[in-house]
């Protein structure tokens, strides 16, 4: 007797077992296909890629993001990945006259403290 495909089987004829075997297959199809929209996602939008922002905009579990087959695409979008450099408008560069001035700034308020507290 020979045993039909569980495609081209009706869900009648199937029997518990195959037909929740089916399911995870189709649940974990539509996982997979939504880590790889999700990649696509945060390449466009400069985001930053890693496991765990896959995850979060997939709405899958992190677990998935090792996995064979869907953690090579991660890899390879985490090291095709531009990191922006910041300018010198979002991090200014310190003077060492300003960084002078705040060590002493910084010296005069430990020496402020300490005089409180030896009062006690």
């Amino acid at each position: 007797m020979t045993h039909p495909s569980a495609e081209s089987t009706s869900p009648q004829s199937q029997s518990p077992a195959e037909v929740l075997k089916e399911a995870r297959r189709r649940d974990s199809r539509a996982k997979r296909a939504r880590v790889l929209e999700a990649i696509r996602s945060l390449q466009q939008s400069g985001d930053k890629i890693t496991h765990a922002a896959i995850a979060r905009s997939a709405g899958v579990s992190s677990w998935l993001t090792y996995a064979d087959g869907v953690r090579e695409h991660i890899e390879a979008a985490i090291r095709d990945q531009v990191t922006p450099r910041p300018s010198n408008r979002d991090s200014p560069v310190a003077s060492s006259n300003s960084l002078r001035i705040d060590l002493e700034l910084a010296r005069e308020e430990i020496r402020k403290l300490r005089a409180e507290r030896d009062q006690f």
